[in-house]
């Protein structure tokens, strides 16, 4: 998959702004359905304060991309690629599923890189992945062991407590759609760049461009 520019759209918000959104009971419900609930480092449960963890950044830029399902090729082939590294792309219930859970992966493997890099040139800022770490195939967490990437492990605004479809809808206009409903258009990644220091959107963009190039 190749990632391009204008499936990108960046919205800049307060922390203050954002924690209109935190739901941490509400979110955390929806976790605990999940079989990765408790068996993820990146996931609930946690020994920290999420709230604590959040207040030691001052903004955040949120980071949607969106695929458009009918406009990709090559899918088969991006499957076939990713299912080693990923196992839960099998696991899908149709073939809709298959080819949105194969957009989806697909997608995040590029994103989580692209968060690294930002996270880097950045400085004082903290990349938000778009659902749980897939560094791992198996997560030692499982077998009550120790993280074996912490410099790389990063919490999605979900396990943090966030109510991203109401941060999408609210913030970027952006209705999400699920891979449950064959009707969807389009396979959405929300991510973040937390930072202590307000970042230029002009100077992400350029960033984020020269990254995918």
């Amino acid at each position: 998959m190749k990632m391009l520019k204008e499936n990108f759209n960046i919205k800049k918000a307060t922390i203050t702004e954002l924690l209109n959104y935190y739901k941490p009971e509400t979110i955390n419900n929806y976790c605990k359905k999940c079989e990765k609930y408790n068996k993820v480092w990146s996931c609930p449960t946690f020994s920290f304060d999420t709230m604590n963890y959040i207040n030691n950044y001052k903004f955040a830029y949120i980071i949607a991309y969106r695929i458009n399902i009918n406009a990709q090729s090559n899918i088969e082939n991006d499957f076939n690629s990713i299912k080693r590294l990923i196992p839960e792309v099998t696991e899908y219930n149709d073939d809709f599923d298959k080819i949105f859970k194969t957009l989806y992966y697909s997608a995040r493997l590029h994103l989580d890189k692209l968060l690294l890099s930002l996270e880097k040139e950045f400085q004082s800022s903290l990349a938000i992945f778009s659902g749980r770490c897939l560094f791992c195939k198996v997560c030692q967490k499982e077998y009550g062991l120790k993280c074996l990437n912490e410099t790389n492990l990063k919490y999605s605004l979900e396990a943090l407590g966030f109510d991203v479809a109401d941060i999408l809808k609210s913030l970027l206009n952006i209705e999400i759609q699920w891979s449950k409903e064959s009707s969807s258009q389009y396979v959405t990644c929300v991510s973040a760049l937390f930072s202590k220091e307000e970042i230029d959107i002009s100077n992400l963009n350029k960033s984020i461009s020269n990254i995918i190039e």
